[in-house]
């Protein structure tokens, strides 16, 4: 990844602050990767999109499969606030995304604020999700019930996708 200024770092983050009106995530001016993956993080979701202080908050990541084979066994590692969630690394997601496909996945519940890690003093709160792992499948659907076999991991990743979400006063 091309290292940044600091400068390119506040203006991507200023550009991007001016889109947080609209209903799908904030994204940064670049998704980090590795190489060219078949997978792409759509959208980082954030429910309630503006919480208060000490609010549970619901994640969840919007992929797509760009490539011709079937994937699965996605690991996320889930930052807030720069903050690794310890336990979204541990978490294997076996959801099958068809070639093409579009899917919604939950991640883990985090709070807005907790012990520790007070509301941001500028409003608002860093949210990163990182695909670290994903695994291409091959299905066969002569077999009853289809069987699953994984064929390799998929190449490019890690990816990662980080928003802004404002926190209510």
């Amino acid at each position: 990844m091309p290292n940044r200024s600091a400068a390119a770092r506040a203006l991507a983050g200023v550009a991007g602050l001016a889109l947080l009106g609209a209903p799908d995530a904030v994204p940064l001016a670049h998704d980090e990767r590795v190489g060219p993956s078949v997978l792409a993080i759509e959208a980082v979701e954030v429910e309630p999109p503006v919480p208060p202080p000490a609010t549970l908050c619901r994640l969840r990541v919007r992929l797509r499969n760009r490539g011709p084979e079937t994937v699965s066994g996605f690991v996320f590692q889930v930052r807030i606030d720069g903050r690794e969630v310890a336990a979204s690394s541990r978490r294997l997601y076996l959801i099958d995304l068809e070639p093409g496909a579009v899917e919604t996945i939950r991640l883990l519940n985090f709070w807005s604020s907790e012990n520790g890690r007070r509301p941001p003093p500028s409003g608002l709160l860093g949210v990163e999700v990182r695909l670290t792992q994903a695994h291409q499948l091959s299905v066969d659907r002569d077999r009853r019930p289809p069987v699953r076999t994984f064929v390799g991991e998929v190449p490019g990743l890690p990816l990662a996708r980080r928003i802004e979400v404002p926190i209510r006063r």
